[in-house]
């Protein structure tokens, strides 16, 4: 098959998409599980031809991916199943202020989410609570602590350094996290919580099994030694991870897929599920719910790995791959809420065991009559993270004459096209599922922040995710190219 000329942009597909249609999008008050559908496809003179790729999946792996791929030419066309794009990261407004449903937090130390700032030039702000707390609070042996934040992380900071004493010999390389293959494998038996045991004190153990395990969205029994090590390794070492995901895009995560799509020249329709994926000596087949067809040379899947089993392949998908979806051992089923509290308070970065119902609850915004902090858990079920009471019932665990007013969250574990958050591998799952989730299926391609090369889970990972594919369908078409005497 001869690959395409580019197609330029038009006026239209540059106005397709809107700031206000993304974050109308969805509505999400307590523990509502809805998507709107306020986007309308954004559409090119390409649209009449058939794709040479169908992307599946709008978050941010199957968008750059899309991109990516129409910026080298190629007919393509982007299916979701949501009524919006952005996937598992999205922009709304919650007590006067934008918030992230999703994802949140970006570093420097991410180079594919800096490169996507830097192509379109977005604006960036610290959150409060990473970056500047003054008051930190601690939950140890079931007592609750507090300190200003110089006297706390000089108690927190050395059972970190502890804990990870070896994660550059096992991981010397983040962008290569089977180098070491045989010592992954060892320490890919043990969970978080079987090295922390280890540490002499509880107040270390509490706060080692914090670290360790609150990135990756589970209690530190459900989180592989192997899996947590390689995410502080992508960040750096200890030091690096302990500055942490200090930063967030200041007009939010949907804008930047916004412009993702809008420089993308790619079609995308909105409320497509696919219920199945047919591959045949002629290419690709892709069935939405409702019956109707799209054919193409190649197909990418970039959506959550826990929904691959939703879709019926053929031929069937590797056991390797239904394995970790059928058993939700990518993405995790943890709590996120926003909460606006009452009165003023300075920063806070408050931490918990990983077991607990919040694990993790920082300041992200200080206005003039209220406060509103972020929090995350390992089980949304645990308790209502719509209400009010129920939340702040959870916050005092930590500050006991709290008050808040408002809250809201999202249950991503019940949503049907994303079925967990963030990606947290188990023990044994990265050395033993991480490859076979990268591996290309006859013309069936896998992008995912949850199969990235380092930061899974992250919005660095779905990004990184999106890049490698990309190019590895280009190549690919390139060597079929040239074995039917084509140019490429």
């Amino acid at each position: 098959m001869t690959k395409p000329e580019r197609v330029p942009e038009t006026q239209d597909s540059q106005e397709g998409i809107s700031r206000r249609s993304v974050l109308g999008g969805m509505a999400v008050i307590g523990s509502a599980v809805a998507a709107g559908s306020a986007m309308q496809a954004c559409t090119t003179d390409k649209d009449t031809e058939t794709p040479d790729i169908i992307v599946i999946g709008g978050g941010f792996a199957g968008c750059v991916c899309a991109r990516d791929l129409a910026h080298r030419g190629y007919n393509v066309i982007l299916l979701d199943a949501q009524g919006r794009l952005g996937g598992r990261a999205f922009t709304s407004e919650f007590a006067g202020k934008i918030y992230e449903v999703g994802a949140l937090m970006l570093s420097w130390k991410e180079p594919f989410m800096w490169a996507e700032v830097t192509r379109y030039g977005l604006e960036i702000e610290p959150i409060v609570g990473v970056l500047a707390p003054e008051l930190c609070y601690w939950i140890t042996d079931g007592k609750a602590m507090s300190a200003p934040a110089e006297e706390f992380y000089e108690i927190f900071v050395p059972p970190i350094f502890k804990f990870f004493e070896d994660v550059g010999t096992v991981f010397p390389y983040p962008y290569a996290p089977l180098t070491n293959r045989e010592a992954v494998e060892k320490l890919d038996k043990l969970s978080v919580m079987d090295r922390v045991m280890t540490l002499p004190t509880q107040q270390e153990r509490d706060f080692a099994d914090n670290w360790a395990s609150a990135p990756l969205g589970r209690a530190g029994t459900e989180v592989g030694l192997a899996s947590s090590m390689a995410l502080t390794s992508a960040f750096g070492g200890v030091q690096a991870s302990l500055e942490g995901a200090s930063y967030r895009l200041k007009k939010g995560t949907s804008h930047l897929v916004e412009k993702i799509v809008e420089d993308g020249g790619f079609e995308y329709r909105l409320q497509s599920p696919v219920s199945s994926i047919e591959q045949s000596g002629t290419g690709v087949t892709v069935t939405i719910e409702g019956g109707e067809t799209f054919k193409a040379s190649a197909v990418v899947l970039a959506a959550p790995v826990n929904t691959y089993h939703n879709i019926d392949f053929t031929p069937p998908l590797s056991p390797e791959k239904l394995t970790v979806s059928k058993g939700k051992m990518a993405g995790g089923q943890g709590a996120h809420i926003n909460a606006r509290l009452k009165g003023k308070m300075p920063p806070i970065l408050a931490v918990a065991p990983s077991h607990m119902p919040l694990h993790l609850l920082l300041t992200t915004d200080i206005l003039e009559d209220r406060v509103i902090v972020d929090g995350y858990g390992p089980d949304a079920s645990l308790f209502d993270g719509g209400d009010p009471e129920a939340v702040q019932e959870v916050i005092r665990q930590w500050m006991p004459d709290v008050e808040v007013m408002e809250t809201v969250s999202y249950r991503w574990d019940l949503d049907p096209f994303s079925q967990g958050t963030w990606c947290g591998f188990g023990p044994g799952v990265l050395s033993k599922y991480y490859e076979a989730l990268r591996e290309p299926e006859g013309n069936v391609y896998f992008a995912s922040g949850d199969s990235a090369t380092a930061f899974r889970g992250f919005m660095e990972g779905a990004i990184e995710s999106g890049v490698r594919v990309a190019r590895d369908v280009h190549n690919a078409f390139k060597i079929r190219a040239k074995a039917g005497g084509e140019s490429a």
